[in-house]
């Protein structure tokens, strides 16, 4: 463990608390002191307030550093304004970790940004570790430490799961959520404005936790992303999944809106490229979160999505084919031999037999030996069984509840012959404790709802594609390690400040996209000489540093046949443009071939201020902003992952060939996006835009032509 990583493992297990600020009056203070006294802290906990001698029937002590005894943490419950004074007690004292719950920093304004910059530089200098300001606290499950202003009905047994919120109020849901679901956690921290140990950072001691097999948070921002680049490699690579709730959204900080792939994506889909490419499960929302976790926790993740369902009947087969439908869950049909196998154990007519499975309510009485079949079978990687959890022995009987736990039992055994294997409640309400515990002792997992059936759709996608994305992370980590090569550099160094068309083709070619043959002309009479050198019809673009978009001011005419529409052609250009963009600097225009034939496709950036770059493919040409049509990866990638990117667009109809259509060169265009990838990740440091539109997909074996482009660049000292 990492000297930072045993600071944060300290702030997190303490063996004696300090409440500053503890007072009857307060609400908040008193929540604390309560809870930490109704679930048994192990340890002192002292209560510190200099107006008065008792609180809650226990003395106080008027600062931190008259306090008799040992103190290791302390909840500092004052003012915002406060807290310096607290920290400087605290530093007297020797108490290197805090929570501070106050608000009234960075949220508020110059003045609470200014003290905000105080309390961080002051918790550096000492080697203070701080959980928060504005935030509800930390809970401890293993050790029962509940720091905490959340309230529990119970205290559940500690788990595997740990989590950061940077609402405290989600927080707050995460704990109910967690609870109803029977799903036992580790750690939960509201993280709150993070002026000194980031959610990164918990993620970062999470990793090298042993006692964590899950990690999962409801984030606002992603905290130093080149370190989440690198903890979430490690978490791919030591198999403890990463679950992300993301919430709000970030602006697009840096001039793109020149560039169409800015249209075409928002800055949720940076934030959501960032997190997926290196691993991480992104839901929609806190109880989907809870279920993913506890069906990651339970065991390793399923190791493919052959998924088989056994239920009570046809109607619950019916709505978990719904849910799953266009999730990684496949419902896979059934060998005659299994069919035949389930049969014999289930007393059902082999004709009725299918996936979804319905026992029937003859069946039902079978489903230990269904089970054991499916199990010895391995025709599938997942077992679903429906089934509810039981209320109580009241309510259903001694009878009941001893077939529902050997249901549980046979369900705990195919798991443990290698089967994985979960039963799935079909109403997302909260299980009994009797349910609770029944599935705690046998080692079963329910799902719950429509959010379970989600849970596993994603447990399924993390275990079948963890090796894909570990080997793409750590690609990526070796390539920006290794930098940029010589000669690229080299070239990338003399771009001008405002390249021009031609400079993105002249980087293009070194990164080996083909371009088209094509002259730069200042006079009609010369363009027509270029067009009959190059060869007829032609393509002719007006050459401008000052015009991102030459369709949209009449700046390209296509199919030019001759030398006299080649002239006639130049004159009106000039004509049109100058009226269209006035203040635009026209230097000539640019010849080169027509090419009629092939998909248009899309090549693009949108950049993050935090996060960096993400290239984006879509539709192509006139299209792009119409269509919408649009996926994005973090660079550099391989050509496996381009397509695995095409697969997700519309237009792969149009590139696979469609109504006698010649299939399109879906090699070359993978190839050229993981090259244009390269560029994307040596310029990283210094893009504001660069696109391609129209990469043109020919047919066969033709290759692919990049026909138009365009590049900004904000900071010239970055380039390698």
């Amino acid at each position: 463990m990492t000297t930072d990583n045993q600071r944060i493992h300290n702030l997190l297990n303490p063996t004696s608390i300090a409440i500053v600020g503890a007072s009857e009056r307060s609400a908040w203070s008193s929540a604390f002191i309560r809870n930490l006294k109704r679930w048994n802290f192990p340890g002192q906990i002292h209560l510190v307030n200099p107006r008065t001698p008792e609180v809650l029937g226990q003395a106080t002590a008027p600062t931190v550093d008259s306090i008799d005894g040992l103190v290791d943490h302390a909840l500092i419950a004052v003012p915002a304004s406060l807290t310096p004074d607290v920290l400087a007690d605290c530093d007297r004292a020797g108490v290197r970790s805090v929570t501070a719950i106050a608000s009234g920093f960075s949220e508020a304004g110059p003045e609470g940004k200014a003290l905000a910059a105080e309390v961080t530089q002051f918790c550096a200098d000492h080697g203070i570790s701080m959980i928060g300001p504005n935030c509800y606290g930390f809970i401890n499950f293993t050790t029962t430490t509940m720091l905490s202003r959340n309230w529990l009905d119970a205290m559940p047994p500690g788990g595997g799961i740990s989590l950061v919120s940077q609402s405290g109020q989600l927080g707050l849901s995460l704990t109910g959520s967690a609870f109803a679901r029977g799903v036992d956690l580790r750690y939960l921290i509201s993280s709150g404005n993070e002026l000194v140990v980031s959610s990164t950072d918990y993620f970062d001691y999470f990793v090298d936790d042993p006692g964590t097999t899950v990690l999962g948070g409801v984030l606002e921002r992603i905290a130093d992303p080149a370190l989440f680049q690198e903890v979430a490699t490690r978490a791919l690579e030591v198999g403890k999944p990463i679950v992300v709730c993301k919430m709000g959204r970030s602006a697009i900080g840096q001039k793109v809106a020149e560039a169409h792939t800015a249209s075409v994506v928002g800055n949720a889909v940076v934030v959501e490229t960032f997190l997926r490419d290196l691993g991480v499960i992104v839901v929609d929302t806190v109880d989907e979160l809870i279920e993913t976790a506890g069906v990651l926790a339970s065991r390793a993740a399923p190791s493919g999505p052959r998924t088989m369902f056994v239920g009570g009947s046809g109607g619950a087969g019916g709505y978990f084919a719904d849910q799953a439908d266009g999730s990684p869950i496949e419902l896979a049909p059934i060998s005659d031999t299994l069919r035949s196998q389930l049969a014999e154990v289930s007393g059902l007519d082999p004709h009725t037999i299918g996936n979804p499975m319905d026992m029937t309510a003859g069946g039902a009485s079978a489903l230990t030996r269904i089970v054991g079949a499916v199990a010895k079978a391995a025709e599938f990687d997942v077992l679903v069984v429906q089934g509810e959890q039981p209320r109580s022995r009241e309510v259903h009987g001694d009878a009941y509840i001893e077939r529902v736990a050997g249901n549980m039992k046979a369900l705990a055994a195919a798991g443990r012959a290698g089967q994985w294997a979960c039963f799935q409640a079909t109403g997302d309400r909260d299980p009994s404790e009797l349910g609770k515990d029944m599935a705690r002792e046998h080692d079963v997992r329910y799902v719950h709802g429509s959010p379970g059936v989600k849970a596993l759709g994603n447990a399924i996608d993390y275990g079948t594609n963890r090796a894909t994305r570990l080997a793409a992370a750590k690609k990526r980590l070796a390539a920006h390690q290794a930098g940029v090569r010589p000669g690229r550099a080299e070239l990338l160094r003399s771009l001008g400040p405002e390249p021009t068309e031609s400079d993105v083709k002249r980087l293009l070619q070194a990164y080996g996209m083909p371009t088209l043959r094509e002259r730069f002309c200042e006079t009609a009479d010369a363009a027509a000489t270029a067009a009959k050198e190059i060869g007829f019809p032609v393509v002719m673009k007006i050459s401008s540093t000052d015009i991102a978009h030459k369709t949209d001011v009449g700046g390209v005419l296509l199919d030019l046949r001759d030398e006299a529409a080649v002239r006639d052609g130049f004159a009106s250009m000039m004509t049109v443009v100058a009226a269209k963009a006035p203040h635009a600097h026209l230097a000539g225009v640019v010849v080169s071939p027509f090419v009629s034939h092939g998909v248009e496709v899309l090549l693009g950036v949108v950049i993050d201020p935090s996060l960096g770059p993400v290239v984006v493919t879509g539709a192509g040409g006139i299209y792009v902003e119409q269509f919408g049509d649009a996926t994005a990866a973090l660079p550099p990638f391989d050509a496996a992952r381009s397509l695995e990117m095409l697969r997700e667009l519309r237009i792969w109809k149009l590139l696979e060939g469609v109504r006698g259509a010649e299939r399109g060169d879906i090699e070359a265009l993978a190839e050229a996006m993981a090259r244009f990838s390269e560029l994307v990740g040596d310029l990283a440091g210094s893009l504001v835009a660069l696109e391609i539109n129209p990469l043109v997909v020919r047919p066969g074996d033709g290759g692919v032509v990049a026909l138009d482009g365009m590049i900004e660049l904000a900071d010239r000292s970055a380039l390698p």
